[in-house]
């Protein structure tokens, strides 16, 4: 590494010293590593694992054809000739500041280099390749440039440095046309720090990292940008910015643990209308980093996924349909792939990856196959907001229709499928669809409203209760499906969703008792609930005692040893119960309510052996 500011030689040169057997041995290894890795439509044609960790990546295709790569490192930047993509060569390095951060952007045959470790803005004329490319490492012509996080240069020469140490990190317009080596500042934003930014035309759009939200300014006048709109995204940390190609979407990522992607229409400035949001692998807690607009696609280096290939055709709907994973382990953290450049002309996909160096890829650009309409209420003709729709056995497939009864939904391979529709109230609709690749299939969908209800569950009882068990069951109203509680006196429920008309309670405590209900989630959406009943769990530390019920009240144990358990049903007007001796003298007493779902535990532990009667009170 202290070696790095000499121009290095190229990588097969460097291969060669090693000795035929580490050769063998080596591409042996590495073969069996990279053939494990998961990928969908993308292939690797070639990887390097450089000694130190990489950072961004960007391309330049000469005049001639020949196809380039600049590659950002902790040391420095590395020019490397990718025309035969199977078999790169390293031409140049060029040392700079060591820093974490380095990244690139490229205008004509020029490239322009930033870190935040100090050196100014590294300028590459890279119209000497493949031979020697000159530089030089520029201050903004005297406006004291020395760091930035990241860079972009638009197709008419102005070069936009983000997050520097100008202006507050706000962002730096610089003008290579008047020197493309040592280009002027001409005007700054100078309102928010920026992270990231994408210009094209008159139109800039800026990450506000911090403030959780892209802005979009107009830069006819680079001396004087105006404001034109901001949109806060979904995870509040918003990295980077890209626009489609018609300027009528853009997309984001949220450089956060379960960040997204996201899509906006940003046709009308004044009114952002958000999309969606896509996650590579969701419930990973994975992180995206760069994404970038690319013929109906969004290319995406998403840090421990490695690259991933969005089809963006319907922005509403986002779906997979390649990616590459170059890192090993999943899951947060800010390690893997850092950057890519899917636009050179021969279609290959270049990607940075902090730990694991330099990959060649060759991706196939495989459109989904979706399926979209809307969603009406048979009988009134009016749209169904909210209701779900879904293709069967395909995870990430489940929409809700939006207020105007739209939906759109896909999947990644084409076939025959069934769409699933349902909502509470309506009658589930499944419909066959033959789904086919880069096509959208229209199928409107007619909802049945259900008038159809069912009763409140009768309980039948528990029975072949142990002391850590019971089974419990109840009639059949025509449910959808039923909700079991079960709750120890003095204790918290349980509740367990069954279709079934029986369910078997375990890990119950013995010499306990238990209150007991059924719910029905009826075909229309409503809900029927039955009454409570009761059950007491016996054991070889308690007196097992039978239930005895006498109208609208049961009693258990009876007889009883120290606790006597009444239940009061729900339709009786009770208030109060009374515990006599067989001389009529009153020795208990409690209050029922709903504060205790009229289950009252009485403790007869002082009490001598013997008979009691009790007695229920009404409001009269």
């Amino acid at each position: 590494p202290d070696q790095r500011s000499k121009t290095k030689q190229p990588i097969t040169h460097f291969f060669l010293i090693s000795g035929m057997q580490k050769i063998v041995l080596t591409a042996c290894l590495g073969l069996s590593v990279l053939s494990a890795q998961a990928q969908l439509n993308v292939d690797l044609l070639y990887q390097n694992d450089y000694p130190e960790n990489m950072s961004n990546i960007w391309g330049w295709t000469a005049p001639g054809g020949e196809e380039y790569v600049i590659l950002g490192s902790f040391d420095g930047t590395y020019l490397i000739d990718i025309t035969d993509p199977s078999s790169p060569h390293e031409l140049q390095f060029i040392d700079g500041n060591n820093s974490t951060w380095r990244q690139i952007a490229v205008w004509d045959h020029y490239a322009y280099v930033v870190n935040e470790s100090g050196g100014g803005l590294l300028c590459i004329d890279l119209s000497g390749l493949p031979g020697t490319a000159a530089y030089a490492f520029s201050d903004a012509d005297g406006a004291g440039l020395t760091t930035a996080h990241q860079v972009w240069a638009d197709e008419n020469g102005y070069v936009y440095v983000f997050g520097s140490n100008l202006d507050g990190g706000s962002s730096v317009i610089l003008n290579a046309n008047a020197d493309p080596m040592d280009p002027p500042m001409v005007g700054s934003t100078d309102t928010w720090y920026v992270h990231h930014g994408f210009a094209r035309g008159d139109t800039l759009y800026e990450s506000n990292i911090y403030q959780g939200w892209f802005s979009v300014w107009d830069v006819s006048d680079k001396s004087m940008p105006v404001l034109l709109a901001t949109q806060e995204t979904p995870g509040t940390f918003t990295h980077n910015v890209v626009p489609s190609d018609n300027g009528q979407f853009l997309f984001t990522t949220d450089e956060k643990s379960n960040g997204s992607l996201a899509a906006y229409d940003i046709s009308d400035l004044s009114d952002i209308q958000y999309q969606s949001e896509f996650r590579a692998n969701p419930g990973t807690s994975s992180i995206p980093h760069y994404a970038w607009y690319f013929d109906g696609f969004v290319v995406t280096a998403w840090y421990k996924d490695g690259v991933i290939i969005t089809d963006a055709t319907h922005p509403e709907f986002m779906i997979k349909t390649g990616y590459y994973d170059t890192h090993p382990g999943s899951g947060s953290g800010f390690s893997g792939a850092w950057g890519c450049y899917p636009y050179f002309p021969s279609g290959t996909l270049v990607v940075s990856d902090i730990s694991e160096g330099f990959f060649v890829l060759h991706p196939t650009y495989v459109h989904a196959s979706f399926v979209e309409g809307t969603i009406t209420d048979s009988d009134s003709g009016l749209p169904v907001f909210g209701a779900t729709a879904s293709l069967l056995t395909l995870s990430g497939t489940t929409v809700s229709s939006s207020l105007d009864g739209g939906y759109i939904t896909g999947a990644v391979a084409d076939g025959i499928y069934t769409l699933e529709v349902s909502k509470a109230g309506y009658a589930t609709a499944s419909i066959p669809v033959s789904l086919s690749a880069g096509v959208t299939l229209a199928e409107d969908i007619l909802l049945e409203p259900v008038t159809a209800t069912c009763e409140s569950p009768v309980i039948l009882g528990a029975s072949s209760i142990t002391s850590s068990s019971a089974y419990l069951d109840w009639t059949n109203v025509g449910a959808d499906q039923y909700s079991v509680i079960y709750k120890k006196v003095g204790g918290s429920g349980t509740i367990h969703t069954t279709t079934a008309t029986n369910y078997l309670a375990t890990g119950l405590e013995s010499c306990s008792t238990y209150k007991w209900a059924v719910r029905a989630s009826c075909p229309d959406g409503s809900k029927k609930k039955s009454v409570f009943g009761t059950f007491f769990t016996g054991g070889a530390s308690c007196r097992d005692g039978a239930l005895t019920v006498v109208e609208d009240i049961s009693v258990f144990p009876n007889p009883a040893a120290d606790i006597i358990t009444v239940v009061v049903a729900d339709e009786a007007d009770i208030t109060s119960l009374l515990v006599l001796d067989v001389l009529g003298n009153m020795v208990l007493q409690a209050t029922v309510s709903a504060d205790n779902f009229g289950m009252v535990q009485l403790d007869c532990s002082a009490l001598a052996a013997g008979s009691y009667r009790i007695i229920a009170e009404t409001g009269e």
